[in-house]
């Protein structure tokens, strides 16, 4: 916030490529609109990066990919994730939320991917890929 309000004060206010007509005639709202979109890109950022990289939803269906029509018993879910009595609590909730969702499916047992959680894990193993995360994906 200290360098977005350095350069607020030193440049001028249409980065010389706005029209006039273009330029916020305030500069304390001029100030506060830019901020916000900054915070707004930022917290989108962190958002995507936080799903990619470790959200448990991405997590467990790359996991159910990979064991195919087999699919994947709790404990096996379970490995894919840290030991913690906090990561086995929030994949309790999240596999019936899953479930609810029509991303998976149990089995006797076994958590078994749908054809929408076969489609969301494509996209996200993609995007991993892309990033470069090939471990992964």
């Amino acid at each position: 916030m200290l360098l977005y309000a350095a350069l607020f004060a030193v440049l001028p206010p249409n980065l010389d490529i706005l029209p006039r007509g273009g330029v916020e005639p305030s500069p304390t709202v001029d100030f506060w609109n830019g901020l916000l979109i900054l915070v707004l890109v930022f917290h989108g950022i962190w958002a995507f990066t936080y799903t990619v990289w470790t959200g448990p939803t991405v997590r467990v269906l790359l996991a159910a990919s990979r064991a195919g029509r087999a699919g994947l018993t709790i404990d096996e879910v379970l490995r894919e994730f840290e030991t913690s009595d906090r990561a086995n609590q929030l994949l309790r909730r999240r596999l019936p939320k899953l479930i609810q969702g029509g991303y998976l499916r149990e089995e006797r047992g076994r958590y078994v991917l749908l054809p929408r959680g076969r489609a969301a894990g494509r996209v996200v193993a993609r995007v991993k890929r892309a990033i470069g995360d090939l471990e992964r994906a």
